[in-house]
């Protein structure tokens, strides 16, 4: 049984495909028409055409994974830097420069929120004595004032963490313009002069308590812990 010239090629060039084997080929297997060259010729540059290895994409895992971004690489670096800084036997000044000076963006930070950089602020009054109810009574004279409504307990409570010219827009919301939001600031200050000193006894319930946590301290440091 005899094949046809461009019938062997195609057969020869599935078998490799299947088998990965293909044999040399002879300068006269090409002597025919050049439509039947051509043809034997693409088919055989199919056939011998390198198999690459496929493209290695990234998973979601990996994606997920902290060892593949940037932040990720930067705490990694820092732990590492801190943990042989534990164990150095000295300590040099460009190395602590270079771990614990800000960089641009924690240094703007700093400047437009520091509480953000540095922690919690927090007022002494606040955290030794409720100071709720004699503001409430400061914001209440205001509005009686002016005859405003007048604000209740958990307003003044949010007040508490703003500006009196930004608690009397958007926690009372008496007004909407900065010049009256002065006015109203302004007579808050007033009744404020006029109200705390009067209360006196306030001031020495602070060092009361005062006193008496630098007792507690003080106990504590000379009998040790129990």
């Amino acid at each position: 049984m005899r094949l046809p010239l461009f019938g062997c090629w195609t057969l020869i060039a599935n078998l490799h495909i299947c088998c990965g084997w293909l044999p040399t080929p002879q300068r006269s297997d090409f002597a025919c028409s050049p439509r039947a060259s051509s043809r034997r010729y693409l088919t055989l540059r199919h056939a011998v055409k390198t198999k690459t290895k496929p493209t290695e994409r990234y998973s979601i895992k990996d994606f997920a994974s902290y060892e593949l971004d940037d932040a990720g690489y930067q705490d990694i670096w820092y732990e590492r830097q801190i943990s042989e800084l534990k164990k150095a036997r000295e300590l040099k000044v460009d190395t602590l420069t270079d771990l614990f000076s800000p960089d641009h963006l924690q240094r703007h930070r700093e400047i437009l929120n520091p509480e953000e950089t540095h922690g919690a602020i927090f007022e002494l009054d606040g955290l030794v004595v409720d100071m709720t109810s004699v503001k409430l009574l400061l914001w209440s004279a205001v509005a009686e004032e002016f005859n405003l409504r007048p604000p209740s307990e958990a307003q003044v409570s949010l007040a508490n963490a703003l500006q009196p010219e930004h608690a009397v827009t958007k926690c009372f919301l008496w007004t909407s313009y900065p010049s009256e939001a002065e006015k109203y600031t302004m007579s808050h200050m007033r009744v404020q002069e006029q109200i705390m000193p009067q209360m006196e006894n306030l001031v020495d319930r602070l060092e009361e308590d005062r006193a008496v946590v630098k007792r507690q301290k003080s106990s504590r440091w000379n009998t040790g812990p129990s």
